[in-house]
């Protein structure tokens, strides 16, 4: 078990200029003094799993072993939120013990690997797929799948997950704030899973509900049952897979206007 460290304000410019200069991370003697201070929590967490981790990358560079990897963190660190959406913690995660896991996953982007060792939370290689797992994670994900008429998947509870963080989803979804409710997410990926939606799709769809669910409470329905935060209540997901599915048929129906995104724009301000 190791301490967890954050980086501190000095640190993060640091390592933004470091990662800017010499398109590499820092490493060894190269983090200075002052970049990183133990975390005022005294948490400890296992990474042990960042040896393994930076083997697989090697071996398959196209990020087919970032939802093993986001398995892993999410379920040994048992990471409390109020530590896990501190933004200062990531870049000492990605840096120190995930260091060569973070350089070899993504070796391909050099210019952009300040993003991978930096405080945002939907670009920092580690961040990235714990939230990702967090915001997916269901006890109750078989019961889901068979309320929505899905097939049974692999993954377990973390099934949804795993398409979370396929390529076109992700950048499509896991970018924006609907992610932040795990049962409109998760009736998010149902709908797309189900219909097979390609990207431009997807993306279309993701901007259309985080529209017409501005003015709205989804966290409504993400409160959990029986005391489980993970476990989704099957009336509610499926309700809000219906609102997904009449949002898509909507949009399609401008889209044959020809008036597209903002045709359905339109539409919700007459309906308001």
């Amino acid at each position: 078990m190791t301490r967890v460290q954050r980086a501190t304000t000095w640190g993060l410019s640091a390592i933004r200029r470091y990662a800017a200069e010499h398109g590499a991370i820092p490493s060894g003697d190269q983090i200075q003094d002052g970049w990183f201070e133990p975390h005022p929590s005294g948490i400890e967490l296992d990474f042990s799993m960042a040896h393994t981790a930076a083997e697989a990358a090697g071996s398959r560079d196209d990020g087919s072993g970032d939802f093993d990897l986001a398995v892993a963190v999410h379920d040994r660190w048992k990471l409390p939120r109020a530590i896990a959406a501190e933004n200062r913690v990531w870049p000492w995660v990605a840096i120190v013990p995930f260091g060569a896991y973070t350089a070899t996953r993504w070796r391909d982007a050099k210019r952009n690997l300040g993003l991978r060792v930096g405080a945002q939370l939907r670009d920092n290689a580690i961040a990235r797929l714990w939230w990702s797992a967090e915001f997916a994670v269901l006890s109750n994900a078989a019961e889901v799948r068979a309320r929505l008429r899905l097939p049974a998947a692999a993954g377990g509870r973390y099934a949804f997950a795993e398409r979370l963080l396929q390529a076109a989803t992700e950048r499509s979804i896991g970018r924006r704030k609907i992610v932040m409710v795990r049962a409109l997410t998760v009736a998010i990926l149902a709908y797309v899973e189900s219909e097979k939606l390609i990207s431009n799709d997807v993306e279309q769809l993701a901007k259309a509900v985080g529209l017409a669910t501005s003015s709205i409470c989804p966290e409504y329905f993400d409160c959990g049952v029986d005391g489980d935060p993970y476990r989704l209540d099957l009336d509610a997901v499926a309700e809000l897979y219906e609102t997904v599915a009449s949002i898509d048929r909507e949009v399609e129906r401008e889209v044959k206007r020809k008036s597209g995104l903002l045709g359905f724009i339109k539409s919700l301000g007459k309906r308001g």
